[in-house]
């Protein structure tokens, strides 16, 4: 009786009734709490707190319904007790909102966790019913929590949407085995499906698919599959993926060729690199995105930018030099000191150089015979050992060495280049943002002259909690 007591105490039931009352539910509540207090079994101690917060759920305001699903969900008994129409009961009260609520979600956990794949079908019903798309994301999410089995009931179920969520729900899983119950959804009729379906056997990687989004790649009637495919390839990067992004680089349409460039930033192949730097120094409207896919390949993305180095097109050696520069290839250095020479004042010039160095002469008068010096002192060594010695010469604590500064390096560096990006000058910060991404697999962002502290800050911590999604 005294533990009976004590979880009363605990989830303190009272607080869902105490507000505008009515005679019947303070009547109801008095009935409820003599009830309670005679009840020893845990068991029933669960049914009867399921039956108070079903009674009060739909007079509940948020924050009473999110703490109300929580106590629920900490009765390890609930799960006896509560059955398929309980469930029932409780979807049928989401919130009103134009968009699901965090109660929402907690209540469809809730049902997921309790009633398991049996409730996959009435949550996903319940949320398109009540939110449509918008509810894709809180289904999706609840899909994935609630593991495998959950995911396959939904990638089978016989709406559209529950099979889109169930393809999100199976690539955020990371369960390679879920890309046997995917690859059918490539020939579901609906293109949402079909989208979803390729985007998630990228992101699992499913190598055995390669043929199929190659094939799909080039001939799914409808652009937005055919995008989702390209990507999938190039995260899956095998043999077949190269061939299907170079001739999507074809297509009529900008999209396509996009999602190709795209597609071909996510391969991890030094035939890939070659593509988006031909693409790169082509011009044109694929320009930029071709630029931030050699930034993600590093090492990669550098070698295949060197050989235009010497282009009789002085447009693209200039842009060249300054992607390089950004990459913190050395090679670039001495055209980009010959540019500045000939035009002192080219800010643009002269901050790449400093991006690269990692130290900035810019307001200098004698900027290009300063960075000359620094550059004949310095020739041959690695660039890594350059922004070590600009770091330490600022007085800055980093406790790394040379070889844990490489792109396949270990994400526990990531606090200490983050520590760099908030508390160094600008181009030591930009060339730690550089290094972050290379070894974190993403990009945070990128430092620029004008970047204010409080941005820099920011960048800083997203590069620090990466490490915790890793």
């Amino acid at each position: 009786e005294a533990g009976v007591l004590d979880l009363l105490g605990r989830n303190r039931w009272q607080r869902y009734f105490d507000v505008d009352a009515g005679r019947s539910r303070e009547e109801f509540v008095r009935e409820a709490r003599r009830s309670i207090e005679r009840l020893t079994d845990p068991v029933d101690l669960a049914a009867r707190w399921r039956d108070l917060v079903l009674a009060a759920y739909d007079d509940l305001g948020e924050a009473d319904r999110v703490r109300a699903i929580a106590d629920l969900a900490a009765m390890p008994e609930v799960g006896v007790v509560f059955g398929e129409g309980d469930a029932a009961a409780l979807l049928a009260n989401l919130s009103r909102s134009p968009t699901p609520a965090e109660s929402d979600r907690f209540a469809v956990d809730f049902v997921l966790r309790s009633r398991g794949v049996a409730g996959v079908g009435p949550v996903a019903e319940a949320l398109a019913g009540r939110f449509g798309v918008r509810g894709l994301p809180v289904l999706s999410g609840a899909i994935a929590r609630a593991g495998a089995d959950a995911a396959r009931e939904a990638l089978a179920h016989p709406a559209p949407l529950v099979r889109e969520a169930g393809a999100e729900a199976a690539a955020s899983s990371g369960e390679g085995a879920l890309a046997a119950d995917l690859a059918p959804l490539l020939d579901a009729p609906e293109g949402k499906v079909r989208t979803a379906a390729a985007r998630a056997l990228g992101r699992l990687r499913a190598v055995e698919s390669a043929l199929r989004l190659s094939a799909i790649a080039g001939a799914d009637p409808d652009e937005e599959v055919r995008r989702a495919a390209l990507f999938a390839l190039g995260r899956i990067g095998a043999p077949e993926s190269l061939e299907a992004l170079q001739r999507a680089l074809g297509e009529r349409s900008e999209g396509v060729r996009a999602a190709a460039v795209e597609g071909l930033a996510e391969c991890r192949d030094g035939r890939a690199a070659d593509l988006l730097a031909a693409v790169f120094v082509r011009g044109g409207s694929l320009t930029e995105t071709a630029r931030r896919g050699l930034l993600r390949l590093g090492r990669r993305g550098r070698e295949a930018l060197a050989g235009f180095l010497p282009s009789p097109e002085p447009t693209v050696r200039r842009s060249v030099r300054f992607l390089l520069a950004e990459l913190g290839d050395a090679r670039a250095l001495p055209g980009l000191l010959d540019e500045l020479a000939v035009r002192p004042g080219d800010r643009a010039t002269a901050d790449a150089i400093a991006r690269l160095t990692g130290i900035d002469f810019a307001e200098d008068p004698d900027a290009v015979e300063r960075w000359r010096a620094w550059w004949e002192h310095r020739r041959g060594q690695d660039d890594r050992e350059w922004f070590l010695e600009g770091v330490r010469g600022e007085g800055l604590e980093f406790p790394l060495h040379k070889e844990e500064l490489r792109e396949d390096g270990d994400p526990a560096v990531l606090p200490a280049l983050a520590n760099v990006v908030e508390r160094s000058s600008w181009p030591l910060a930009a060339r730690a943002a550089a290094w972050a991404g290379w070894i974190g697999g993403r990009d945070f962002g990128r430092v620029e002259r004008e970047t204010s502290a409080l941005d820099r800050a920011s960048l800083g911590e997203r590069i620090r909690h990466s490490t915790l999604a890793r």
